[in-house]
């Protein structure tokens, strides 16, 4: 796997710029281009905001916490769903040319970050114009967002891996991440369920995968809990990418 890792590292020209192509294709004729992504991230969670704001008696900047939440679960969950299917969706191209495995998945993460950071930049432009301020711990987004690529990018490549033997999963994980939705504090504060249900919180890795990009965005540096979390997470999925990608190599250009 690090092989072909680092011969993907080595092709970045062609990944980045098929990504490029991605986003330029997918928002052509466009005034806006890939603003709108976000834009409409902005716009959702205004009603959002307002019902919920109610429903769970919120108060203070509770929109700039909606809105960092479904900006940066837009990210992972497409991340996710994009590159789970990144093996099965790119056979072609694997069967007709010697490519790495990781190429399609490294396409997928690098367009959803060129996307998010655009996301980044509307959101700070935000801050400034309602005078909320702008701290200098924002700056932490970028080291945390590559802890979070790294996580995304082992978890990702082992269920692209599953999805090949098992492509039912491709039915089933728009509902898993519709469930992981529910039950992470995305529109909500972890607060809400009370002492008695914090253990579905600490159970939850999302939890802990957001929390480390959202608290940046709103002036909070993250908890040294959150980073050993994080990379705990890493480090399983390394391993576990490891173990999996060494018994399936083989096998893998005949089942794209």
């Amino acid at each position: 796997m690090v092989d072909d890792f680092r011969t993907s590292m080595k092709l970045w020209r062609i990944w980045f710029f098929l990504s490029y192509e991605d986003i330029r294709t997918g928002y052509r004729h466009t005034l806006l281009g890939p603003w709108w992504s976000i834009i409409n991230e902005f716009v959702f969670a205004i009603p959002v905001c307002i019902l919920y704001k109610k429903i769970f008696k919120e108060d203070g900047n509770y929109y700039l916490y909606v809105l960092t939440g479904l900006v940066i679960w837009n990210f992972v969950s497409s991340s996710i769903l994009k590159g789970m299917s990144s093996l099965a969706a790119s056979g072609g191209y694997l069967k007709e040319i010697k490519l790495p495995f990781s190429l399609f998945l490294l396409q997928t993460l690098s367009k959803n970050c060129i996307v998010f950071v655009h996301g980044i930049a509307l959101f700070v432009l935000y801050l400034i114009v309602s005078q909320h301020g702008v701290s200098l711990i924002l700056l932490l987004v970028f080291p945390y967002l590559l802890l979070l690529v790294m996580a995304l990018f082992f978890w990702c490549l082992i269920g692209s891996i599953l999805v090949l033997y098992f492509r039912d999963l491709l039915q089933l994980l728009p509902r898993i991440l519709n469930l992981l939705f529910l039950t992470t504090p995305i529109v909500w504060h972890r607060n809400v369920l009370g002492d008695k249900y914090q253990a579905i919180i600490q159970l939850n890795p999302m939890s802990t995968l957001v929390n480390i990009i959202r608290k940046p965005l709103l002036g909070i540096a993250p908890s040294l809990h959150e980073l050993w979390v994080t990379l705990a997470i890493i480090v399983v999925g390394f391993l576990l990418c490891m173990v999996i990608y060494r018994l399936t190599k083989n096998k893998l250009i005949f089942l794209t």
